[in-house]
């Protein structure tokens, strides 16, 4: 840093041009007088040498920006000879001298550029911003590579100031830029870097862009699609807007998207493209299009868009219904207003809040509309109206006096889009209406209304009319202290018609105020009294309050609060989980117990390493609590590891929890070490572990045992089909491995029908039927279908023997193989089905008659010398030649 005291000009008296010695020069910069100080600096000015150029520097930290900026001036006019010393401050302590050296270096270029690339780094995202926009006050080649480096900012202000700077450095930063661009495409690269060097390769080559960015629309990857896209846009090049448009329909939405805002900036070239693009694209094309016509003709494309609405597709009504309103226009609100007839709530909804965008300008419309014949033109009339809020106020008052309760439903529920006080009067007022839905309707959103609407309701208690009266009373439990006082001295009210919105509005403030009241309440232990407290506090944000309730359930005794104070913590979101993480500290087994009952309804890591301290718990029961707790916070094989270090825990309650949270998961990995634990226990230990895994219904589990008979040992093989097999004796289970059958390999669906087909029902014979199609499988599901023969279900026989049939040749081999030849029912079976298939099947049964390797051989020379004799043809018989 530069120090002032040791900076003196010389000794030497030699005089400036305007007359001022140096010594005189050194005291008026050290003047009171800001004018004085600045004709100091001027003065300097005129003299270059380092001597100046050190007392200029310390005058940036002058207390007056016009003297500052004159010093910096001067830095830049003497030019190289401040690069060196402005280098040797722009780390200053000082944010004036920081500030404008690093400007000024900026400024001049050449050698500070270095200087200030290392600045990039800096963790003050200001202090970057600076760097960038002083790079760019002077364009040059030495600018690229940090400003390419600066592309890649965590800051958006940041990379948009350094792509305007590599715009106006131009053609030589190119060859950087694509470098910069391909290095990051890797997964390690900077997507930022990736982006604005595509973006910025567009401005600066247009149209010479275009092939390259066209062909990296194909790309597999929709990161470079993106970009490529973007890339398209900055080329502001009409040969663009094709390539533009199909990208409109990419897999990616990101894409989609941007080819959207990149044809809203080519605006009119795009027009007509747009429009040829809506009838022949898909929907995707079609949705956008629809939008970017509006967004680029605004009002123009009113007539256009209203003839688009006759397509039969309700989700292109819908994208035109937005397209109309975000073209602003009036012309646009009366075809918006006939779309309130559409036969789609969305799109009628749609088209009201379109409307009510246009605020003032479409209240008369809506206003005449309200006397349409159409009810949904009416209703949506009035809800637009609200939309609008303050302006149409006065209409929808009127309206509240309408004789249709209809109109006066649809007028209190458009009066609920209002946020002001000017609504609270006539809501309360509408809570006396003949009309129950419109008292409903009223008293919802007066609730919603929030402080505000505190005092009125409260005199409204009071009111002649009982539907306000108890209207009001039924709104006041929503509300905070401001109310407390008055609902506890109306719980002293010996007239207990106000008793329970009481309670339920204390409930609702959820304070230290309120609570006390209510714990008395719960104590009594009055089931519906019980039960509003509990919905009331459903959602707690107080931690204070969190920690004394859970202090109330570790210190009474009173069984009611315990369990009522328990369901109200259960209900508690975030706030609450500081709360429980101490509570697993406590002495009090139950309530260590209980915290980790309420851990279990957050998610996150920090929740999986608090259940892991509590599985560690000296307390069995703490430990099952924890193992429960951990199967619920659905986080799946997040787990797992913690799970598989109890699964060898000393009580075998623990361990059985954790044969169930694993079972749940589902996950193959957990296979193995389970069925290993699994026969380590005891025949009793293990028939319990069956019923767990029984009452599992997941499909995971099931497809990961199947999964694993591919992979075990087979001396495994019989405990994973035993607990298949078990498990399969629900009718839900066998349905889930037979879907999972659609889209398995070979050696899966082998297995799966091992399992399933030992069970005789009509559901599983359909799934072996629907396997002969199988290029492959089918041999498998022949093998299992042979089974059947001897099936005392007379229908399943019948389907599996035509389906045998209809399946042909192929089929006679693995048929053959599969019968039990000592089995004479379901022998005879087998061969009927391989006669009745047709001529083709001799030469089939000639080639398995001479391999003497077929299992079931003599089986196929019995079937040759059959058929040599006679076959069954369609009913008739025919002697084989």
């Amino acid at each position: 840093m530069y120090d002032e005291e040791n900076d003196e000009l010389n000794e030497q008296e030699e005089k400036k041009p305007d007359g001022l010695s140096a010594e005189q020069i050194l005291q008026n910069l050290k003047s009171k007088d800001a004018k004085i100080r600045l004709e100091a600096i001027t003065a300097l000015a005129q003299v270059k040498n380092k001597r100046v150029v050190n007392l200029l520097i310390n005058c940036l930290k002058d207390p007056v920006w016009n003297n500052r900026s004159a010093a910096a001036n001067s830095l830049v006019e003497i030019g190289e000879l401040s690069v060196e010393p402005l280098m040797s401050v722009v780390y200053s302590e000082n944010e004036d001298i920081r500030f404008w050296s690093i400007k000024i270096l900026g400024t001049l270029g050449g050698a500070g550029i270095p200087s200030l690339a290392k600045l990039l780094d800096d963790p003050d995202r200001d202090l970057r911003l600076h760097v960038v926009r002083s790079l760019c006050i002077t364009p040059a080649p030495g600018t690229v590579e940090p400003l390419i480096t600066a592309l890649g900012d965590a800051d958006w202000s940041v990379r948009k100031h350094a792509s305007e700077g590599l715009e106006k450095v131009g053609g030589s930063a190119v060859a950087k830029l694509q470098k910069a661009f391909q290095d990051n495409l890797n997964a390690m690269g900077n997507d930022d870097i990736c982006f604005w060097s595509i973006k910025v390769l567009g401005s600066i080559l247009k149209r010479d862009a275009l092939p390259a960015f066209t062909s990296l629309l194909r790309h597999e990857d929709k990161n470079i699609r993106f970009y490529a896209v973007g890339g398209i846009g900055q080329t502001r090049c009409e040969e663009g807007v094709d390539p533009l448009i199909a990208a409109l329909s990419d897999p990616s939405w990101l894409v989609r998207r941007q080819a959207f805002e990149m044809l809203e900036l080519m605006g009119e070239p795009a027009v007509e493209k747009l429009k040829t693009a809506f009838f022949q694209g898909n929907d995707d094309v079609k949705y956008w299009a629809v939008r970017l016509i509006a967004k680029i003709m605004k009002g123009n494309a009113v007539g256009i868009l209203k003839k688009m609405l006759n397509t039969p597709q309700k989700e292109i009504r819908f994208f035109i219904v937005t397209a109309l309103g975000e073209t602003d226009d009036p012309r646009a609100i009366p075809t918006l207003i006939e779309a309130f007839k559409d036969n789609f709530w969305q799109i009628r909804s749609q088209a009201a809040e379109m409307v009510s965008h246009m605020k003032f300008r479409a209240i008369p419309s809506l206003t005449a509309a309200i006397s349409n014949e159409s009810e949904d033109v009416r209703y949506w009339s009035v809800q637009a109206l609200g939309m609008i809020g303050g302006e149409a106020m006065s209409s929808l008052l009127v309206l509240l006096e309408n004789p249709d309760k209809r109109m006066r439903l649809f007028t209190v529920k458009a009066l609920g889009n209002l946020q002001n006080s000017a609504i609270i009067e006539p809501l309360i007022k509408a809570m006396g209406d003949t009309s129950w839905p419109v008292r409903v309707a009223a008293s919802e959103i007066l609730e919603r209304a929030g402080e505000m609407a505190i005092r009125p309701l409260i005199k409204a208690i009071g009111s002649d009319n009982a539907n306000v009266s108890f209207w009001s009373q039924k709104v006041l439990q929503n509300f905070g202290d401001q109310a407390v006082q008055t609902l506890i001295n109306s719980l002293l009210d010996k007239e207990d018609k106000y008793r329970m919105h009481t309670i339920k509005a204390l409930g609702r403030i959820g304070t230290s105020n309120s609570i006390k009241p209510l714990l008395e309440i719960l104590s009594a232990g009055v089931i519906e009294e019980c039960e509003i407290i509990l919905e009331a506090m459903s959602d707690l944000k107080n931690p204070p309050l969190i920690a004394f309730l859970l202090e109330t359930l570790a210190s009474s005794e009173d069984a009611n609060i315990i369990t009522w104070v328990s369901n109200i913590l259960g209900a508690v979101k975030e706030t609450g989980k500081s709360v429980y993480f101490k509570a697993l500290k406590n002495p009090n087994t139950e309530v260590r117990v209980w915290a980790c009952k309420l851990l279990a309804t957050y998610e996150g890591d920090d929740i999986l390493k608090a259940l892991w301290f509590a599985m560690q718990d000296k307390e069995p029961s703490v430990r099952v609590q924890a193992v429960k707790s951990l199967g619920e916070i659905g986080q799946g094989l997040n787990v797992m590891p913690y799970a598989m270090k109890l699964i060898v825990d000393g009580e075998p309650m623990v361990r059985f929890e954790v044969f169930r949270l694993l079972g749940k998961i589902g996950a193959p990995a957990a296979v193995i070490p389970m069925l290993e634990a699994f026969n380590k226990e005891d025949e009793q230990n293990q028939k319990l572990i069956l019923d767990i895994f029984n009452d599992i219904e997941s499909t995971n589990f099931m497809m990961s045992l199947v999964i694993t008979l591919e992979e075990a040992e087979k001396e495994m093989h019989p405990l994973i089909l035993q607990l298949l097999e078990k498990m399969c004796n629900s009718p839900l289970k066998r349905d889930m491995l037979i879907k999972n059958m659609e889209n398995a390999g070979v050696t899966t669906i082998y297995w799966i029908v091992q399992v399933i087909g030992k069970f005789d029902e009509e559901q599983v014979a359909d799934a072996l039927i629907r396997l002969l199609d199988h290029p492959e499988a089918y041999v498998h599901a022949v093998t299992a279908m042979a089974r059947y023969f001897s099936s005392s279900n007379f229908i399943i026989r019948d389907k599996i023997t035509a389906a045998l049939t209809a399946a042909g040749v192929k089929i006679i081999k693995p048929l053959i193989e599969s019968i039990n030849k000592d089995d004479e029912m379901v022998k005879m079976n087998a061969v009927n089905i391989i006669e009745s298939i047709g001529d083709d099947i001799k030469p089939v049964i000639e080639a398995l008659a001479s391999d003497k390797t077929v299992k079931n051989h003599i089986i196929a020379l019995e079937l040759l010398n059959s058929i040599t004799r006679t076959v069954r043809v369609g009913g008739g018989a025919k002697t084989w030649a």
